[in-house]
C-alpha cells in the first residue's frame, strides 16, 4: 500500500551517499574549485547505482533483515541531524516513514495479534532509541559551544544569556518530550496505516 515510500528510501541513499562521501573525502585532496565536480562525481555514481540496482532492490525490499532497514533509518537520520545543523526536532519527523513501512511490512507478511503488537512496539522502541542518541548528541554541543547558546538566547528575544541549569532543565525537558511524542507517532502511523487497509479491504469485499 505504501510501497512508494520504501521505493523513494531506496532510491535516494546511493546519490545522497555518493554525494556527500566524495564531497568530505574531497577536501583534503583536492583544490577548493575542484570540489564541487567531485561531489557531483559522486552524485552521478549514486544514480547510475539506481539504475543498475534499484528495480532489483524493490522488488527484495519485503524481504530485507530488519537491520538493513534500521541501518536505512539510521543514515537519514544522521542526513537530516547534519543538514538542521544539530537541531533534533526534524528526525522526529522519520517517525512518520518508518511507520508506514513497517506498517507496509506488516501487511505483507500477514502478521497475527501478537506479531503486530510485538513489531509495532520494537519499532517505535528502536525510533525513540536512535531520536535520544541525537537528542543527547544535540546536548553535548549545545553545552560544550557557548555561542550556539548565545544565538538561541538571541532567537527567543531574551536581554540575557540564561543559566547553564537554565539551559539544562529545558534541554531535557524538551528531549523527553521530542522521544516521547517520536514513540507515540511511529505507534500511531502504523495503527492509522493498517487501519486504512483494513478498511479499503472492506469496501473492496463489498
Amino acid at each position: 500500500m505504501f510501497n512508494y515510500i520504501i521505493q523513494i528510501s531506496l532510491a535516494l541513499m546511493p546519490p545522497i551517499a555518493g554525494f556527500l562521501l566524495f564531497w568530505w573525502s574531497s577536501i583534503p585532496l583536492l583544490p577548493e574549485k575542484a570540489i564541487p565536480y567531485a561531489a557531483l562525481s559522486g552524485l552521478a555514481l549514486g544514480i547510475t547505482i539506481d539504475i543498475i540496482f534499484l528495480k532489483r532492490w524493490n522488488k527484495k525490499a519485503y524481504y530485507f533483515h530488519p537491520l538493513i532497514w534500521m541501518g536505512i533509518y539510521i543514515f537519514y537520520s544522521i542526513g537530516v541531524f547534519g543538514f538542521f545543523m544539530g537541531f533534533p526536532l526534524f528526525n522526529a519527523l522519520l517517525a512518520v516513514p518508518a511507520g508506514l513501512i513497517t506498517a507496509d511490512r506488516l501487511l505483507q507478511d500477514m502478521a497475527n495479534t501478537q506479531v503486530l503488537q510485538t513489531t509495532i512496539r520494537k519499532t517505535a522502541t528502536f525510533t525513540s532509541a536512535v531520536l535520544l542518541f541525537f537528542c543527547v548528541v544535540s546536548a553535548v554541543i549545545f553545552f560544550i559551544d557557548p555561542y550556539v547558546r548565545q544565538e538561541l538566547s538571541h532567537l527567543l528575544g531574551l536581554k540575557t544569556v540564561p543559566s547553564d541549569l537554565f539551559w539544562a532543565i529545558s534541554v531535557s525537558i524538551g528531549g523527553l518530550t521530542l522521544v516521547i511524542a517520536e514513540y507515540a507517532i511511529t505507534q500511531k502511523t502504523v495503527l492509522w496505516a493498517l487501519a486504512r487497509q483494513s478498511r479499503g479491504t472492506r469496501k473492496s469485499s463489498e
